[in-house]
């Protein structure tokens, strides 16, 4: 995690390396990502305080502040999400994407972020399902759509869903074959490489499923929108 963390401060040349030799992929979402987040930062809003819990290195909208478990970049806050360094009722709005799963008691954490957030903040959370195991330091957990609403049930959800199509789920799967299992890094690269150039254009299909009822139950992760009422 911290190699892959402060790699993102790389000199120039390293950065045009990784850029020229990342692997090709792209994204067709089964939400409406940006809205969500403009939302959640209302506009951003820089009086909203928005909490990314598990942030860092990058960061999804220059008002959010990141928390994570140690001082990698772009991180304001270290703490640990079981136990948020915030008075009750005092965080706007809370983002916590691809955390979860990481965590030993996520239900302790969803308390701790309805502890904090004020009265009518929002919450977006962005879990996996059909994943492989990742540790940062370890994966405990995957959420259905069902399990992850039931997760949030102290909350308002206004809308959930899967992230992604059946598509982009199974070629990710089929690429972290490689990932996984080819020990030699340059040999993996270029695997890599050319499997995600070889499966690209069938990752469009998913634009065929963006309003099929049936994808949540083939779907990379899930993510969820709500709102603390009470």
């Amino acid at each position: 995690m911290k190699r892959e963390y402060v790699s993102s401060r790389g000199t120039m040349i390293k950065k045009i390396i990784k850029y020229i030799t990342t692997i090709p992929s792209v994204s067709i979402r089964m939400c409406d990502s940006e809205a969500l987040f403009t939302k959640l930062t209302d506009n951003e809003n820089p009086n909203v305080f928005v909490l990314s819990i598990g942030g860092g290195p990058g960061r999804n909208r220059k008002t959010i502040v990141n928390l994570n478990i140690d001082t990698y970049p772009n991180v304001e806050i270290v703490g640990d999400a079981h136990n948020l360094p915030f008075k009750d009722n005092s965080v706007d709005a809370i983002m916590i994407t691809a955390v979860l799963e990481h965590v030993e008691y996520p239900s302790v954490v969803v308390g701790e972020i309805y502890r904090v957030l004020k009265k009518g903040g929002y919450v977006l959370a962005e879990t996996p399902f059909l994943q492989h195991y990742h540790g940062y330091p370890l994966h405990f957990q995957n959420y259905t759509v069902a399990g992850h609403n039931l997760l949030f049930k102290q909350f308002h959800i206004l809308e959930s869903g899967p992230l992604d199509g059946p598509f982009s789920t199974v070629i990710t799967l089929m690429t972290n074959i490689p990932e996984d299992f080819i020990t030699n890094i340059y040999v993996r690269k270029i695997v890599l490489y050319g499997v995600s150039v070889l499966l690209l254009p069938f990752r469009f299909f998913d634009l065929f499923f963006k309003h099929n009822a049936h994808v949540y139950k083939l779907t990379s992760g899930v993510y969820l929108f709500a709102q603390k009422i009470s």
